[in-house]
């Protein structure tokens, strides 16, 4: 049988585990693993969604953690990417057809993994693009997930050499010509700790380095211009309000540091668009589960009100009588007809 998941000296596998792969709707096989925690009682199961480019070896630590406290752990790797099966003969490139292939996988592993086989009750961690894709799903979680943390979601794309719009465009105009399966980009950066952007631990950065080299097969290069096409579309669907309102599940929102001065931009939409109250056939998190709470409204990142002398103000000597229609609800010919009518 082969070796399903991978350990280095410094990062060895958590023991007590069931591991394997799950088949997808359209037939794809994706490496998923469970593991179990030695407390005779569990405390609920987190699933956990990584970013692109990760696998689960990156979460060995974090998984061991978890498990000491008590909480079963499930996890797969996204399809195209880690152990998982790749959608292109170029095994570098991250692809994607559709964004919501991601969420039926989700569904999927839910289904034939995580409701069988683990424990209740079940949270969701999220980190990066796995953020997105939990944002997308939601709406249609709140069944079957009790509380959902995101981790620095993936709703903008940051720290490019072009802009978003410029992106954005090329990866539009690639997928429209059918060259979608294309990266935009061929460079693959060295990883240097110096100036990396994601951690300020040499240990940990240099353990995820040495895992890449001893197990190449497991890394992704540049994502293909559908990828990037379908992650924009993604992004601009779940931070409108009427998505972010249909999304019942307690959750708390960690963004990365600086977030607040995106705010208007692509950053912190959770923060502008607060859960719904809580009613009375809901319960109140409790601050002792993980993932619960409210997030803090902050005053200074509300988004800009119109100010009193900048509303449309109306035209003196024409005041409308009081049992009149207000003529903005009407189109201008019907509002003149009623008031000729009237006069």
């Amino acid at each position: 049988m082969d070796q399903v998941l991978y350990s280095t000296p410094d990062n060895p596998a958590p023991e007590n585990r069931t591991e394997g792969f799950f088949e997808t709707h359209d037939g794809h096989q994706l490496r998923y693993a469970v593991f179990r925690s030695s407390a005779l009682v569990a405390k609920g199961t987190v699933v956990i969604l990584h970013g692109r480019n990760e696998y689960i070896e990156k979460y060995f630590e974090t998984i061991r953690d978890l498990t000491a406290k008590g909480l079963w752990v499930a996890t797969f790797d996204m399809r195209g990417q880690g152990g998982s099966q790749r959608l292109l003969k170029s095994r570098n490139h991250g692809h994607i057809r559709r964004f919501v292939d991601y969420e039926r996988d989700l569904d999927t592993f839910l289904e034939k993994v995580v409701l069988p086989d683990t424990r209740l009750p079940f949270y969701l961690l999220a980190h990066s693009t796995g953020g997105l894709i939990a944002l997308s799903a939601a709406p249609y979680l709140t069944t079957r997930i009790d509380r959902m943390v995101l981790s620095a979601p993936f709703i903008g794309l940051t720290g490019q050499s072009a802009s978003p719009r410029v992106i954005r465009a090329l990866a539009g105009t690639l997928t429209a010509l059918g060259l979608g399966f294309l990266p935009l980009t061929s460079k693959l950066k060295e990883p240097n700790f110096s100036d990396n952007p994601l951690t300020s631990d040499e240990h940990r950065f240099e353990r995820n380095v040495a895992m890449m080299k001893a197990h190449p097969e497991l890394t992704l290069g540049p994502p293909t211009a559908r990828w990037l096409i379908e992650a924009f579309r993604t992004m601009d669907r779940v931070t409108s309000p009427y998505h972010l309102f249909s999304i019942t599940i307690d959750h708390r929102h960690r963004p990365d540091a600086g977030r607040c001065r995106a705010l208007h931009g692509a950053g912190a939409a959770l923060a502008l668009f607060p859960r719904r109250p809580v009613g009375a056939n809901q319960r109140r998190p409790s601050r002792d589960l993980p993932g619960t709470g409210y997030l803090p409204r902050r005053r200074s990142c509300r988004p800009p009100r119109l100010h009193s002398r900048q509303r449309r103000r109306r035209k003196p000597g024409r005041r409308r009588p009081r049992h009149v229609t207000r003529p903005l609800l009407l189109t201008g010919r019907l509002a003149r007809l009623i008031k000729d009518q009237q006069g």
